[in-house]
């Protein structure tokens, strides 16, 4: 699963990674191999702390 999935191109497994919303599951994604992780750590992980309030009108 691991070997096909690392041979998709980048702006595919950009998007797939992207749409993980939860941080673990972000984290266990990145753990598949050191491709993954490269991508996922630095661009990926530090996003996934925004949270929204849709009732808050301030910011």
């Amino acid at each position: 699963m691991a070997s096909s999935l690392l041979q998709l191109p980048f702006d595919i497994l950009e998007e797939l990674v992207s749409q993980i919303d939860h941080l673990r599951d972000l984290i266990s994604f990145a753990l598949i191999s050191r491709m993954l992780r490269d991508l996922i750590v630095p661009d990926h992980i530090q996003y996934r702390y925004i949270c929204d309030d849709p009732n808050c009108t301030k910011l």
